[in-house]
């Protein structure tokens, strides 16, 4: 089941437990999903979500499985052209085993596109230097063979051939131009925030 969360919703333990199997995560995206100190932490997920209000406009999304919230995922509008959504923080709880993270991402990943794409002409996500190996695994999401969930089957994403700065952050953007007639306009927004 999926649980939509933005600033309006009633906090729960369920959300403050997921965020603080980040503590624990190996993973470094993991420390942008932190619990401790959020409220002063502008970098982390609970203040994007309460403080921010970063997916009001969108959501926040968790997979929800006997009582747990055992991962999430989000979308807003991006700044620099709200015909295009941002896909963000994506989160897995670590130890679930590589077939359980794959589907619980897979899942999430399919609902938020699902989600969102009818309001939106394109999806773009930022990803650190550290997630730069996850690069490759866009074309098998694509794939409906190997991908049972997919939103856009056979539909790749295009990388952008240049580092940009997004919040903050030197970044590699990756898109998605699912309706096939606007990487011309996604291409002029990356160009204003490359390095």
């Amino acid at each position: 089941m999926f649980v939509r969360i933005d600033s309006k919703h009633i906090v729960d333990n369920k959300l403050f437990d997921m965020c603080k199997t980040a503590e624990f995560n190996k993973d470094p995206t993991s420390v942008n999903i932190e619990f401790l100190d959020w409220w002063d932490r502008p970098e982390t997920l609970l203040h994007q979500i309460f403080k921010q209000k970063v997916y009001d406009r969108g959501g926040y999304y968790c997979y929800e499985e006997d009582g747990k919230y055992l991962g999430g995922m989000g979308y807003y509008p991006f700044e620099e052209d709200e015909n295009i959504f941002v896909l963000a923080r994506m989160y897995i709880c670590p130890d679930l085993g590589m077939k359980k993270t794959v589907d619980i991402l897979m899942r999430l990943m399919t609902h938020v596109l699902i989600t969102a794409r009818d309001d939106y002409r394109a999806m773009i996500l930022f990803m650190n230097s550290y997630n730069d190996w996850k690069l490759k695994c866009f074309d098998w999401a694509a794939d409906p063979k190997r991908n049972k969930y997919t939103a856009f089957p056979n539909i790749l994403t295009t990388v952008y051939d240049k580092k940009v700065r997004y919040k903050y952050t030197e970044q590699t953007a990756v898109y998605l131009d699912y309706n096939e007639d606007y990487a011309e306009e996604i291409e002029k927004c990356l160009q204003r925030i490359t390095v």
